[in-house]
């Protein structure tokens, strides 16, 4: 790395980033990595057994009353979606009314008791209301009405609040723990999937620590502050001012998948945490092409060359300096960029561009094209051109497929999260305020877990499996499928169906599925019960109905 660039790489100055591609929010996005599935680190695939014996017991099918996907509608309570007696619940409304800097005073009326009044947040289109109904004294359905003076806000919240021995096993006594390694401080919930497996973590969050140093000569003097969700969150995290957020569950159906996939993440985070670009220094740049360009790829190794080539035949190609609003091309764009520099001007030259800037004092970066006209004596229109003619030369192989079924993936999975499992977008910020808080702890651990979402998790991570291990006729059997159930809110693809035939027969069992590789009329799967242990069984189709070997 280039000696000029040291007053960039300082931990004491991060900017702050964010990983979740928010379709209502107007932001800038930063590395969107979620953590690998647990079990393609520390377990092998359910095996069959060949003396196994269907049981008469399990022969639940789908029913009208929990074949559908139910919307979220414009309030969200957390933790949720069910809530059990002893739950400080905090609400989110979203609304497209005009918002405000300020406190926000909201009146809140439970059934027929009297108002009260709670001071709300806003974040943009979202009116966040943190701790604001206490459920110790409350159980059975419940309404709450949430208003305002001005009446931008006039919401009625209905619910079921459960008795408290009911509460998950997992959250009894649960509380966060701490590993500190070299280049981390991972802190971690007891009793969750992170747990388990945080040896594993750990490793590879060093291993990509020192691959980072290689790569750009770089070493840092304060630890990253790693917060591991046991959750789905957005793309799988979030992350900025020296700390990061990932979620790592044992039905993880976000884009990253494996150690390989872990470690892609960590490089990405550590190349924001080193601080190019922050506060205005260095120059007019997505610096998520940057983190891409180190990790060697988005969600998993890419060859980011081919992947550039890809992108233009698929069309999407615009002219250096404009921006991709579709966020997988977001961050390939620059990426792609920034590999085209190093192939035709050599490595020193990329630290060279990004050290372009004359003045770093004044809080403004530098353009783009006079970062180029300075760094290789070019216009941005010159540039342009000879970075077109690059990517169209290129053979894009493979990556062609593996692109498009990306990018039609992971805007299906947005879809399904916005609109049926979305996240608690209250996390946002300094960690040790929001996710930390022991108030929170049921909110890290606590989500859509209902037959229909488990299904639909399910196939999004198995066509996600399939585009890493170049299956893209799978995969777009798994999308197809998706993009009908999300279109309809119905199981009538007899893939989705199945899928929710099997979490239905292993919920009634008291089982939380985590992995499912259906084969025709067998079943392989990955269970848990009560614990993290991960369990393997099968089940067996007989008349249309699923059963469970012992």
């Amino acid at each position: 790395m280039s000696k000029n660039l040291e007053k960039h790489f300082d931990l004491r100055h991060i900017h702050l980033l964010f990983c979740f591609n928010l379709i209502l929010l107007a932001i800038v996005l930063s590395s969107c990595h979620p953590a690998p599935t647990p079990r393609s680190l520390t377990s092998t695939p359910p095996q069959p057994t060949d003396t196994a014996t269907p049981t008469a017991t399990s022969t639940s099918q789908p029913t009208a009353d929990v074949a559908q996907l139910i919307p979220v509608g414009a309030v969200r309570a957390y933790p949720g979606p069910d809530h059990y007696t002893g739950d400080i619940l905090t609400f989110e409304i979203r609304t497209d009314s005009e918002t405000s800097d300020a406190p926000t005073p909201v009146t809140l009326k439970l059934d027929d008791l009297e108002p009260f009044e709670v001071s709300g947040n806003w974040s943009f289109n979202t009116l966040v209301l943190p701790l604001a109904l206490d459920t110790s004294d409350l159980i059975g359905t419940h309404t709450l009405k949430i208003s305002t003076s001005n009446g931008n806000i006039d919401d009625l919240y209905s619910f079921e609040v459960l008795p408290d021995s009911e509460r998950p096993a997992q959250e009894e006594n649960a509380t966060w723990m701490v590993s500190e390694i070299t280049c981390c401080v991972l802190h971690y919930v007891s009793g969750t999937a992170a747990a388990r497996d945080i040896e594993s973590i750990a490793e590879n969050f060093q291993q990509a620590a020192e691959d980072f140093s290689d790569i750009t000569g770089e070493k840092f003097d304060e630890r990253l502050e790693v917060y591991i969700l046991d959750r789905i969150w957005g793309n799988g995290g979030f992350g900025g001012e020296g700390q990061l957020v990932i979620s790592y569950t044992d039905r993880y159906y976000g884009p990253t998948i494996g150690a390989e996939g872990l470690q892609t993440l960590a490089r990405h985070e550590f190349t924001h945490a080193a601080g190019v670009g922050a506060f205005g220094d260095g120059i007019d740049f997505n610096y998520e092409g940057l983190a891409v360009y180190v990790a060697g790829g988005h969600y998993k190794p890419e060859p980011l060359a081919q992947r550039g080539a890809a992108l233009f035949d698929l069309g999407y190609y615009i002219p250096v300096g404009q921006s991709l609003e579709q966020h997988e091309l977001a961050y390939l764009y620059p990426a792609a960029m920034l590999t085209y520099i190093v192939e035709t001007y050599g490595a020193d030259a990329l630290w060279k561009f990004f050290a372009a800037d004359a003045d770093t004092s004044d809080g403004q970066p530098a353009t783009l094209e006079s970062a180029l006209q300075t760094t290789f004596g070019i216009s941005l229109t010159d540039f342009d051109a000879d970075f077109r003619a690059w990517l169209e030369s290129g053979d894009p192989g493979a990556q062609l497929n593996d692109l498009r079924l990306t990018i039609e993936l992971q805007d299906l999975r947005r879809k399904y999260q916005d609109t049926y499992a979305p996240p608690p977008y209250f996390f946002l910020g300094k960690a040790s305020e929001t996710l930390a808080r022991p108030e929170y702890v049921p909110v890290v651990l606590r989500e859509a877990h209902a037959p229909p979402n488990v299904a639909i998790e399910l196939i999004i991570a198995n066509a996600q499996q399939a585009i890493i291990e170049g299956d893209y006729s799978t995969a777009q059997q798994f999308i197809t499928a998706l993009q009908e159930v999300l279109s309809t809110q119905e199981f009538e693809n007899p893939l989705p169906n199945e899928y929710l035939a099997i979490a239905i027969t292993l919920t009634n069992e008291g089982y939380n599925l985590e992995a499912l590789d259906l084969q025709e009329n067998k079943a392989l799967v990955e269970v848990t019960r009560d614990s993290t242990e991960l369990i393997s069984l099968e089940l067996q189709r007989n008349d249309g109905i699923w059963q469970i070997l012992q």
